[in-house]
Order: structure tokens, then sequence, then C-alpha cells
């Protein structure tokens, strides 16, 4: 596969991500999801527990929770067991529109996106991302 075949792939796949999550993939960078996701399931976390789950790079991260905390989004914490760690959460109603919520179906995402898609092509192309998943994934 080419590059720029590669690029339009993700084009594609993040306007799909993006009606599976109400458009904030369009607006907000995967990187953001994925901590906001990630502190969603594993509230006062550090840094280096997020970059572990997520596989992101500790800058990355390191820039997303600065930047989710000056938005007001994330409140970071002094771990009283270690007052050298940091520890993040999200403060109470931040998952409003920026994680998304559970039950939100890729395959809902697809017909929604690639209306020509019938349902046998929806099924293939998302047991073949379940699978470019796993085989990506740590």
């Amino acid at each position: 596969m080419e590059a720029g075949r590669l690029y339009r792939l993700i084009r594609q796949l993040r306007s799909v991500a993006g009606a599976a999550t109400g458009d904030s993939a369009e607006t907000v960078s995967p990187s953001i999801i994925a901590v906001m996701e990630d502190l969603a399931e594993h509230p006062d976390s550090s840094i280096t527990e997020i970059v572990g789950r997520t596989g992101l790079v500790q800058s990355m991260v390191s820039t997303a929770v600065a930047q989710l905390r000056s938005d007001g989004v994330l409140r970071t914490t002094a771990d009283p067991r270690d007052r050298r760690r940091t520890l993040v959460s999200m403060v109470p109603s931040a998952s409003d529109g920026v994680v998304p919520r559970p039950g939100r179906s890729v395959d809902d995402a697809l017909r929604q996106v690639r209306p020509e898609l019938d349902d046998d092509r929806r099924a293939e192309v998302v047991r073949h991302l379940e699978q470019v998943a796993a085989l990506l994934e740590h």
C-alpha cells in the first residue's frame, strides 16, 4: 500500500470515527480522544500510566493533558502516596461530547458515512477493522 492511499484511508476512518462519536473526531485530535477515553475508564492516572495504556508517546499525552487542563476539562493533583507523581482526572462533566459513549456502533457510523455499503459489506469492513486493530495493538 502506498502512503497516499493510507492517508486517504485514514481520512475516511476519521469520518467514520466522527460519526460514531458525535463528530468529535473531526474537531478533536485523536490523541485527545485517546487520553479522554483512557481517563474515563481509569481516573486518577499518571501520565506514565496513560502512555502505557494508550500507546501514545509521552510528549503527546503531556501536550493533550496540558491543553485539556487549560480548557478546564481535566484536573491534576499530587499523588497522596507519592507527592512527586501527578495524577490526572476529568472534571465531572467533561466526558459529555468528548468521550465516545458506549453503544455507539461503528456499523451505524459506516451506514451514515458510506450509505452505499450494504449490510454484508459493512459487516466485512467492521470485521477487517477489528483484525487490523488486533494486529496493531500492543
